[in-house]
C-alpha cells in the first residue's frame, strides 16, 4: 500500500516523459541487455531484502536507522522528480533527456552514498529530522553495522 502510494507521483513524471519521448515497452522488453538488467536489479533487491530480514531479527529499526535508509531512498526520486520538471521545461521530450534523468539519478545515488548525512541535511527539513532516538534500554545497545563495515558474519 505504501508502494503505491509513492509509486504515482514519483513514477508519473518518468511515465510522462517515456510515453512523450515514444518509448515502447514492447520494444524494451525485445532488449536483451534491459532483461539481463531488471533481472539483476530484482535480484539484488531481493538480496538486499533478505539481509534487511535478517537484520531485523537482531536488531531494532532505530538501531538500523531504517528511517534514514528510507530518507535516502525517497530523496534520490524526489531529486529525479525535480530534474524531471526542470527539464520538461527547457527541453522536449527526447533520447538525450532520458539519458539526462539517468545521469541526474546516478549522480544522487553516488551523492547518498558518498555523504549520506550531507545529502539529508541538503534537503528541506534535513537538519537533524532522520535521526530517531533510540527507545531501547542501555542494557540493550549493541553494536550496530552500518552499510559500509561487515557484521561479524561476512556479510554487510
Amino acid at each position: 500500500m505504501v508502494a503505491a502510494f509513492f509509486a504515482v507521483p514519483l513514477g508519473a513524471p518518468v511515465g510522462i516523459m517515456l510515453a512523450a519521448s515514444g518509448f515502447s515497452f514492447r520494444e524494451a522488453f525485445n532488449d536483451s541487455s534491459l532483461r539481463v538488467g531488471a533481472l539483476v536489479q530484482a535480484a539484488t533487491a531481493l538480496w538486499s531484502y533478505a539481509q534487511l530480514y535478517r537484520a531485523l531479527r537482531s536488531y531494532s529499526p532505530e538501531q538500523l536507522k531504517l528511517y534514514k535508509r528510507f530518507g535516502l531512498v525517497i530523496m534520490r526520486w524526489i531529486v529525479l522528480v525535480i530534474a524531471t520538471y526542470f527539464i520538461i521545461e527547457i527541453l522536449p521530450p527526447s533520447e538525450p533527456v532520458l539519458v539526462i534523468l539517468v545521469v541526474v539519478y546516478i549522480a544522487g545515488s553516488i551523492v547518498a552514498e558518498i555523504a549520506p548525512d550531507r545529502f539529508l541535511r541538503a534537503m528541506p527539513g534535513g537538519e537533524g529530522g532522520w535521526e530517531v532516538p533510540d527507545k531501547s534500554s542501555k542494557a540493550h545497545t549493541k553494536a550496530v553495522p552500518t552499510s559500509r563495515e561487515e557484521d561479524g558474519r561476512g556479510q554487510r
